[in-house]
């Protein structure tokens, strides 16, 4: 049933901050777990290449972990999302419309933290090692608390985040599709039955 908060395609405002709030804890427990993980590993490797394999090991497994978060919170949502759409929008007008504003206010974040040395990447993991093997590297900046704030720190960081972003939403549309396809055959399956059932016993639809 359609409520006053929802919008005209099934995705409705509370699902929008759901999905931010499932998106942020992801990513912390993501920082989180990596933080505990990455120095007692990356010691266990005596040289740098074993050790960016070992980081770069827990990275994938903190990643994987976040995703299953996410997973998890569309399988339980999607089928409500799909059964209020009522075939007015396509999986990729609800997939946007649920991810992007949560995407965004993420971002908006993590560029406010920017400059934050005790916050590094604590809701945004991906992005901000890329900012620092990327940029910071090359522009020889030893850590977060020696960033000066400049505009070329932001923009840098946003156009890493960018090409971040877009992989990512990439990536969550592909999963949300694949779960919207599915109630899609299933939706289908059901409408042919009905159909066949209707056809072999009418009684049944006359009231």
């Amino acid at each position: 049933m359609k409520t006053d908060n929802q919008f005209r395609n099934g995705i409705e405002v509370k699902d929008i901050f759901i999905y931010t709030v499932v998106n942020f804890a992801a990513n912390y427990i993501g920082f989180l777990v990596y933080i505990v993980l990455a120095l007692p590993m990356s010691r266990v490797s005596s040289t740098l290449a074993g050790k960016r394999i070992t980081l770069g090991m827990i990275l994938l497994a903190v990643m994987l972990a976040a995703a299953a978060l996410t997973i998890f919170y569309f399988k339980k949502n999607i089928p409500a999302q799909h059964l209020d759409n009522e075939g007015r929008r396509s999986w990729l007008n609800n997939g946007l419309w649920l991810i992007l504003p949560g995407e965004i206010i993420r971002f908006v974040v993590t560029l406010i933290d920017l400059g934050n040395g005790n916050g590094t990447g604590r809701f945004a993991l991906v992005p901000s090692m890329l900012f620092e093997q990327i940029y910071m590297r090359t522009a020889g900046i030893a850590s977060r608390d020696y960033l000066s704030g400049s505009t070329a720190d932001y923009l840098a960081y946003t156009a890493i985040y960018l090409v971040y972003l877009a992989a990512n939403a990439a990536l969550l549309l592909f999963i949300y599709r694949r779960f919207w396809k599915t109630l899609d055959h299933e939706a289908a399956e059901r409408q042919q039955h009905l159909r066949e059932d209707s056809a072999h016993n009418p009684e049944k639809f006359i009231h």
